[in-house]
């Protein structure tokens, strides 16, 4: 039954590592967003720039020349994307080496998605900001021992809070749209040769949250590989177990913390299936049972034992 059930538990990770996997739209943001109780700031953390207030506010442009009697520069809005987009089409076009005519007209698209994001960020200016009163409003009462007693209070500041996220992913967005239709259009600049020479298309790099998504996804193809194959079975049990750990912290089965568990799910205290499934993960991590039945039996009496083992004396 031991062996079962590191195989039980083996195939759910590994199952469920390979839907991440061939699934192109997964992303750790929809899990992290939904943490709640007292670790949900250390989840939302893990997002790049969550509440979008690097993206969406006010930056000084850094002074061309230093000369004391210049004027200081005016804060732009929207500094952070258009500094990251200058760096995107540097990159790409050194990808695809574009040359004369060519790097003007890159930097042509620059300067025309700049004028674009810095029209629409002026557009919704107001609301912007009123985005950010909002934000330290909720920081505010979020601080309030007081009001995080109350009942119906805690459930307004979820609601709140989710609130205004669905209203910065509106702008966000469409940051990232005109992000993707930018590097389109840079694309389509470069000659089939170029892109060829260049070894496929530029791809801009990767951030902390697509590290992130790598790490679940092949960690859980790891894990649940290992525990099947009975292979290193400690260690992926209790690795796997830790992973759980962090499931279970962001989401605690407590009565005082909103939202409570969907209806379907049922009431829990503390004790959910993924609290199970952890206890089971540390119990195996306990156990040989990675000998029995499984690779662990020849790495163990072929190579630990032989090297390590106590020597028998005559």
């Amino acid at each position: 039954m031991m062996v079962l059930l590191r195989i039980t538990i083996g195939w759910h990770f590994l199952y469920q590592g390979l839907e991440k996997l061939n699934d192109p739209d997964f992303t750790s943001a929809t899990y992290l967003t939904q943490a709640k109780g007292p670790l949900t700031e250390f989840f939302h953390d893990m997002i790049p720039d969550y509440d979008g207030r690097q993206r969406l506010g006010v930056s000084e442009v850094p002074a061309a020349a230093a000369d004391d009697n210049a004027q200081p520069p005016a804060p732009v809005r929207g500094q952070v994307v258009i500094d990251r987009w200058r760096r995107l089409v540097d990159e790409a076009k050194a990808h695809y080496q574009l040359t004369g005519e060519k790097r003007e007209a890159a930097d042509a698209v620059f300067e025309k998605y700049r004028r674009e994001l810095t029209r629409y960020l002026d557009a919704n200016e107001a609301d912007i900001e009123d985005y950010f009163f909002d934000l330290d409003k909720l920081a505010r009462d979020k601080a309030n021992a007081n009001f995080n007693e109350v009942p119906y209070q805690r459930q307004r500041l979820w609601e709140r809070s989710q609130g205004l996220r669905s209203t910065a992913n509106v702008w966000l967005s469409e940051i990232e749209r005109m992000t993707d239709s930018m590097l389109d259009e840079i694309h389509q600049l470069a000659t089939p040769d170029d892109r060829q020479a260049a070894g496929g298309r530029y791809e801009p790099p990767r951030d902390k949250l697509d590290w992130m998504d790598d790490l679940v996804t092949y960690s859980n193809i790891a894990i649940g590989f290992c525990l099947m194959a009975g292979l290193f079975t400690r260690l992926a049990s209790f690795s796997g177990g830790l992973f759980l750990l962090l499931i279970v912290l962001s989401q605690p089965a407590w009565p005082s913390i909103y939202p409570p568990a969907p209806p379907v799910v049922g009431r829990s205290l503390i004790v959910t299936k993924e609290f199970i499934e952890m206890m089971a993960m540390f119990t195996l991590a306990a156990t040989h049972v990675g000998r029995w039945g499984g690779l662990d039996f020849f790495i163990h009496y072929g190579l630990v034992r032989p090297l390590f083992g106590k020597k028998e004396t005559s």
